[in-house]
C-alpha cells in the first residue's frame, strides 16, 4: 500500500504547482523580543507543497537553518495558484501589506514589488539601424561549401536504421507513458496522466484558488449538465 501511494505521488511530479508560503522560526535563541520571526516567499514545484522540503534561496534563511536545523522551522502554505503570475502577484500583496523589508519580525531583505523580472522581459524589436549593422557583419561569414552541403544531404538520406529491438523498446516506453496515471491532490480522482493534466487539475471543483479560465470552464460544464438533466415540460 505504501509503495502504491508513493507511486501515485511520483506520478504527478510533471504537473507544476505554484504556491506562497510562510516560514516561522520557533527557536528561542533567534526570537525577536519574544516574538517569532518569519520569512514569506513563493515557490514553484513538481510535487505536492506539503511534501516539498524547499525552504528558501535566501542566504539569511539558509544560514539560520544551518545553525538551528530545519526542525526549528514551521512551514505554512498560504495559497495555491494555477500559474506563476498569480503566485507572484499574491506574494507582492503579502509583502506590501506586511512591509517585510522593514519589519523586524521578517527575515526578508526586500519586498517583491512586481512581476517584470519574470514576465515583462520579452525583448525588443530590433531597429532598422541594428538590422543593417547585423547584415553588414554577416556578409563576410564563411558559407557552407558544396562538399559540406553534400555531406549534410547524404546524412539525411542515409540515417541510421533502428533494429527491431530498439523499435520494440521505443514502443514499450511510449505505451508506459500513455498508461501512466495521476492522482488529483484536491479530490483524489485518478485518471490518465495527460488527460488529467489537460482537463482536470486546473478545473477540479475542490481546487483552492482556481484560475479564471478554470472557473469559466467549470461554469460551462455546470450549465451543460443542467441542460442535459432538464426534462421537457411534456415529459411524463
Amino acid at each position: 500500500m505504501a509503495s502504491n501511494k508513493k507511486t501515485q505521488n511520483s506520478q504527478i511530479l510533471n504537473k507544476k504547482i505554484f504556491y506562497t508560503y510562510r516560514l516561522t522560526c520557533i527557536d528561542d535563541t533567534y526570537k525577536n523580543n519574544n516574538t517569532e520571526i518569519y520569512y514569506m516567499g513563493y515557490r514553484s514545484t513538481k510535487t505536492l507543497p506539503v511534501l516539498d522540503d524547499y525552504y528558501s534561496s535566501s542566504k539569511t534563511v539558509k544560514n539560520l537553518i544551518a545553525s538551528v536545523s530545519k526542525t526549528k522551522f514551521k512551514k505554512k502554505i498560504l495559497g495555491l495558484y494555477a500559474n506563476q503570475t498569480e503566485a507572484i502577484e499574491n506574494e507582492v500583496v503579502y509583502h506590501k501589506k506586511l512591509k517585510v523589508n522593514c519589519n523586524l519580525k521578517f527575515l526578508n531583505k526586500a519586498c517583491q514589488t512586481n512581476t517584470k523580472f519574470y514576465y515583462d522581459n520579452t525583448g525588443r524589436i530590433p531597429t532598422t539601424e541594428s538590422n543593417l549593422k547585423r547584415s553588414a557583419r554577416l556578409l563576410g561569414r564563411i558559407k557552407m561549401t558544396p562538399e559540406g552541403k553534400a555531406r549534410v544531404a547524404s546524412y539525411q538520406k542515409n540515417q541510421r536504421e533502428r533494429t527491431v529491438e530498439e523499435l520494440n523498446q521505443l514502443s514499450k516506453a511510449a505505451t508506459e507513458r500513455n498508461n501512466q496515471t495521476a492522482t488529483c491532490p484536491h479530490c483524489g480522482r485518478v485518471g490518465q496522466y495527460l488527460a488529467m493534466l489537460r482537463w482536470h487539475f486546473d478545473r477540479c471543483p475542490k481546487a483552492p484558488n482556481p484560475s479564471a479560465e478554470g472557473i469559466a470552464d467549470r461554469e460551462k460544464v455546470r450549465q451543460n449538465a443542467i441542460k442535459r438533466n432538464k426534462k421537457p415540460k411534456n415529459a411524463i
